[in-house]
């Protein structure tokens, strides 16, 4: 990879605004924005005609890790409030579904994260980090989903026969009247 003053070069490719709006919601389109913004005003520095001082990078640098933390715990927060709003959803169904959407939703954020370039060490940690975190809640919010799909099955079957009993029971009801006369 080729260096231009400390920043690497070709490195900042962006996500289309467009594919972010469709899959996430306002608050996280927010704070990608802010992501994008930040990273945006870094390669921004490697395009002057001045070489950027070494406290304008750093500044910028520290810019980009503060949007990606706040965004970070954004997305945490936002899986341990799923978990306890989906607790008390009376339909398993709609429990899987929001969680079907929640799991794509985290998907897209760490594809996201993925594809952040190497900056410098400290960032790059981060980024790690906040990948592994993402990662994590990708997979839970996928055994949320399969764990309510499986329950919402569960509860259709016994649906189904719940209601072949019934069927059951008049047919046996109407035989037994019929034999009595």
């Amino acid at each position: 990879m080729r260096y231009d003053r400390g920043i690497p070069r070709n490195s900042f490719r962006l996500v289309p605004p467009s594919l972010i709006r469709a899959s996430v919601s306002r608050d996280q389109m927010t704070a990608l924005d802010e992501i994008q913004e930040a990273s945006r005003e870094l390669a921004a520095l490697s395009r002057q005609q001045r070489p950027p001082s070494r406290e304008e990078v750093l500044e910028a640098l520290e810019k980009l890790r503060e949007k990606i933390s706040a965004f970070i715990i954004k997305v945490s927060q936002l899986y341990d409030s799923a978990i306890l709003l989906s607790s008390y959803f009376k339909s398993a169904a709609l429990a899987a579904e929001v969680w079907k959407d929640l799991h794509e939703n985290f998907s897209f954020v760490l594809e996201v994260l993925e594809r952040q370039p190497k900056l410098e060490p400290g960032l790059d940690q981060l980024i790690e980090d906040s990948r592994n975190v993402v990662r994590n809640i990708v997979e839970k919010a996928d055994q949320k989903y399969r764990s309510y799909a499986e329950i919402a099955e569960t509860q259709a079957d016994l649906a189904d026969c719940d209601a072949i009993a019934r069927e059951g029971f008049a047919i046996l009801d109407a035989e037994e009247a019929r034999i009595e006369r």
